[in-house]
């Protein structure tokens, strides 16, 4: 029942926790129903019995050990795309202030009015050139990380 009710970041260890459960029966079946010892590097006194009630006690270790790996590799694609969007919505404002700043900079409102001086212009643009690069840099930062995920859309991991 545990398995099956894993949130969405932890669906990953369902397949490590099958491999371990059916490794333990292979193993419980191996030492309990055949004649077969326990290998050298055991303890002398440990029992197949006592080995197979280990494996039963060791497994919820393993089964939370896989869960926090499986949660630790996640990445909720829904998450990250929804805040890259937010980047740059957040950018475009940004830009779209600068450039009005720099228009009302360069196109006078009355026919009277001076223009501001060309190193006001150059400041304001040398201003907008280096958001539009920090920005455009996060931005594909972010989508590059996403591209260099697992190759299964589906699965949601980045290994």
């Amino acid at each position: 029942m545990y398995i099956s009710t894993l949130p969405r970041g932890a669906r990953g260890c369902r397949t490590w926790v099958a491999l371990v459960m059916i490794a333990m029966l292979l193993g419980e079946i191996f030492f309990c129903l055949t004649e077969t010892t326990l290998p050298s590097f055991m303890p002398p006194s440990l029992t197949e019995f006592e080995f197979a009630s280990m494996m039963h006690a060791v497994f919820p270790c393993l089964l939370l050990s896989l869960r926090c790996l499986s949660e630790y590799w996640y990445i909720d694609i829904d998450k990250v795309t929804v805040e890259t969007l937010g980047q740059i919505t957040k950018h475009n404002k940004a830009m779209h202030g600068l450039l009005h700043q720099l228009q009302v900079m360069v196109t006078p409102e009355e026919k009277t009015q001076c223009l501001a001086s060309l190193d006001e212009i150059k400041a304001k643009i040398s201003e907008l050139r280096d958001v539009m690069k920090e920005s455009n840099q996060n931005t594909v930062d972010t989508i590059s990380l996403m591209k260099d995920a697992n190759a299964n859309p589906g699965s949601n991991y980045y290994w």
